[in-house]
């Protein structure tokens, strides 16, 4: 065996642990000013700020996820029986299970109505439950 490989990779190892603990307390950190900044940007009407920062253009602007999952008092069959009777476009879906990303895909082709909120078919209203998710992004500008 060769004793440096082995030095190394055990090197490696406590290495990417100390940086990924490291990178957990910056991402805990981060969502706490997130909050914050997303909160304040809402409150002042404000899309999106540019900013140069470490020599760089940096645009950080609201970014809207609209998400999608079974209502809470709406049971996994419950779902899968009204997802089948609203059609082919909504019955594919069901599997075993709806998966999540395939439900939140279907309805971000929904049309929506003045709010922006997608209109569901009137017999899967009561058993997908909408919400929208607010975060910020960076990019270079």
């Amino acid at each position: 065996m060769n004793a440096k490989l082995i030095s190394d990779f055990v090197t490696l190892h406590d290495e990417k642990q100390h940086l990924e603990g490291e990178a957990k307390e910056i991402g805990e950190k981060m969502a706490k000013v997130e909050e914050q900044l997303l909160d304040a940007m809402i409150e002042d009407g404000v899309q999106s700020v540019k900013i140069k920062q470490n020599g760089r253009d940096r645009l950080v602007y609201i970014n809207r996820s609209m998400l999608a999952s079974r209502a809470p008092d709406c049971s996994p069959e419950t779902l899968n029986a009204a997802l089948v009777s609203a059609g082919e476009t909504w019955g594919f879906l069901v599997k075993e299970t709806v998966h999540a990303s395939s439900l939140r895909s279907r309805v971000s082709e929904c049309p929506v109505d003045k709010d922006e909120m997608p209109v569901l078919p009137e017999m899967l209203r009561d058993k997908i439950a909408l919400f929208e998710k607010f975060s910020l992004r960076v990019r270079r500008s």
